[in-house]
């Protein structure tokens, strides 16, 4: 079994307007992506609203872009209530997309801390 090189890079912006966060983040995915081997963004946001609305922006600015949103827990940590199916679910799905075998565009992995 082939073992891949991976690269690690971590980049704080700040200052960017608010609306213009979309176009800036698609930007970046594509210059970070070659032309073998396209790039896996991680892009943590302050909220799910934020996340919600990255994700509806990035379809308009960048379509070129699979953008793959990873959703907060809807519980609190020692909570004896379990997360709601539907989280779970949207968890693994996403999960399930960074894993598959051969990326062809660049990708943009939104989440919450």
């Amino acid at each position: 079994m082939a073992s891949e090189a991976v690269k690690f890079e971590i980049k704080m912006l700040s200052g960017v307007p608010e609306g213009m966060n979309a176009l800036v983040l698609a930007e970046h995915v594509r210059q970070a992506s070659g032309e073998d081997a396209p790039a896996v963004l991680v892009h943590v946001a302050r909220d799910d609203r934020r996340v919600s609305a990255l994700d509806h922006q990035l379809k308009f600015f960048a379509p070129d872009v699979r953008v793959v949103p990873f959703p907060a827990w809807d519980t609190v940590p020692y909570d004896r209530s379990s997360p709601k199916p539907e989280i779970f679910a949207e968890r693994i799905t996403a999960l399930a997309k960074l894993v598959l075998p051969k990326r062809t565009a660049p990708t943009l992995v939104l989440t919450t801390v």
